[in-house]
């Protein structure tokens, strides 16, 4: 099997972060199958909640309702996780159980890998032959108009330098190819 690593091992990153990322999966899979009836994330469900202060129990929730919820109320952190179930389905936790004994799980070191998972927080300093860059960084192209990015004062340096900083180390950490998500380019 290919050695994978994950780099990282501050509460946000790595293997901590997957067994918290896999956690959250595990929760839309059990609600997709039926052996849930009831989602404990937050900020979700505010009629839970009510029914909480009610002193109800909230009520059961189908599959659908949690995608309309998603999609309506815009709770962008869990898109994701929504079209994981929805793309893979059952097939989706025995993806995960692999995912956690061969990668998670695992004592590869990185000079030993085949391939290394990181953020771009991870990675500063760092440098590969090869880099694939996620479409994390989707977000920060809505603010092109037309294919062509805006004037540098149109864009909200407080709300987005941060994440412009942490693409531009993204895009740089790659000494001979790079390969960016076609939503990414400019």
């Amino acid at each position: 099997p290919p050695r994978i690593v994950l780099l990282g091992d501050g509460p946000g990153a790595g293997k901590k972060l997957w067994r918290r990322i896999i956690a959250e999966v595990d929760k839309f899979v059990a609600v997709r199958s039926g052996e849930a009836t009831h989602l404990q994330l937050e900020p979700w469900m505010g009629e839970a909640a009510e029914a909480e202060r009610r002193n109800e129990p909230p009520r059961a929730l189908e599959w659908q309702d949690v995608v309309d919820d998603v999609h309506s109320r815009e709770l962008s952190n869990y898109k994701p996780l929504v079209t994981l179930v929805e793309r893979f389905g059952d097939e989706l936790k025995r993806m995960l159980d692999r995912f956690q004994r061969d990668v998670v799980g695992s004592s590869v070191r990185a000079q030993d890998a085949h391939l290394i998972l990181t953020s771009a927080h991870q990675a500063k300093g760092l440098e590969w032959d090869h880099v694939e860059v996620c479409p994390d960084f989707e977000p920060l192209c809505r603010w092109r108009v037309e294919g062509a990015p805006r004037a540098k004062g149109d864009l909200d340096w407080p709300k987005h330098g941060d994440h412009l900083n942490m693409w531009h180390v993204a895009l740089t950490r790659a000494r001979r190819t790079l390969a960016v998500p076609p939503s990414l380019a400019l």
